[in-house]
């Protein structure tokens, strides 16, 4: 849920407060790791996840510029190839 909200912060406030090293995120991280790892988006969940951890990169200092061109590079591709897809008829 905290991925959906987009609230990052989550995972450090409850580390604080349960004096804890939990991660709530890893599973999300590791998601995009293998996504970045393989260099394309090939469903739209993968879609979805690359697009949040972009538009968090782009909310916090410093921004990592470099991360984030590559993560607009797979969504651009990811777009372009999604749009050239003929379209299915309705059923």
């Amino acid at each position: 849920m905290q991925i959906e909200t987009r609230d990052f912060k989550f995972n450090k406030y409850l580390q604080d407060k349960t004096d804890s090293k939990i991660d709530i995120f890893k599973n999300y991280y590791q998601r995009v790791d293998k996504i970045i790892a393989k260099g394309k988006i090939t469903t739209d969940n993968q879609f979805y996840d690359i697009n949040i951890l972009a538009d968090h990169i782009c909310q916090t200092a410093p921004v990592y510029k470099e991360k984030l061109e590559m993560l607009n590079i797979l969504l651009n591709d990811f777009e372009n190839r999604k749009s050239k897809e003929p379209k299915k008829p309705p059923a």
